[in-house]
């Protein structure tokens, strides 16, 4: 039995979607594919796994205004340059 799919004529947007995911993952387009198949008919397999994530979206809209000032308190001596370093 051939459990092979051709998709073809696929949306520009959609592939780049999908390769940006792939890429994101470490993993491949048919892996990526495979799970998003998976997930919308509620057939992912829930898994303590561990999830490495490469940017910072969990941290979004997790400060208080209170932490958003001291942040921006502390690191605003990051703007100014440093004349001497550029001589």
């Amino acid at each position: 039995m051939n459990n092979d799919i051709i998709i073809k004529n696929i949306n520009k947007t959609i592939l780049e979607r999908l390769k940006f995911e792939a890429d994101k993952q470490g993993t491949d387009l048919r892996t990526v594919i495979i799970q998003i198949i998976k997930k919308s008919f509620g057939l992912e397999k829930i898994s303590d796994k561990k999830i490495n994530y490469n940017d910072l979206d969990y941290l979004a809209g997790t400060w208080s205004d209170d932490e958003y000032t001291d942040f921006k308190l502390h690191t605003s001596g990051f703007c100014k340059i440093d004349e001497e370093l550029w001589k």
